[in-house]
């Protein structure tokens, strides 16, 4: 009985995050960042996404013309339970592609960047 009452001391006093494996926490994430209005709001509906990848400090998401960085921020808890979580959005920015023939650089609409 003691260390019953001891493990839920420890649990209900201990700060941390969700216990969720990381499958769940970065499909928590993904949805609440593609769920935002920002992201609408920053790209437009004429941009297709062709890639939303996990780095450092949250998720790059690349369009066939931008490229944009989403930032996940954790809030620490009192209590252990599902991770809460601000977005931070930043500017996008354009894409810059390699025209794999020539080698010259092109923007994301495809036209050759004068130097």
């Amino acid at each position: 009985m003691k260390k019953i009452i001891f493990i839920f001391i420890i649990l209900f006093s201990v700060k941390g995050f969700a216990i969720l494996p990381p499958l769940y926490h970065s499909l928590n994430e993904i949805k609440a960042i593609t769920s935002d209005e920002r992201l609408s709001n920053e790209l437009g509906s004429a941009e297709l996404i062709l890639e939303i990848k996990k780095n450092e400090s949250g998720y790059l998401i690349t369009t066939n013309k931008s490229t944009l960085q989403v930032d996940v921020i954790y809030i620490p808890q009192k209590m252990i339970g599902p991770g809460k979580f601000e977005l931070k959005f930043y500017d996008k920015k354009p894409k810059v592609l390699l025209d794999e023939e020539t080698n010259e650089l092109l923007d994301g609409d495809n036209k050759y960047i004068e130097d």
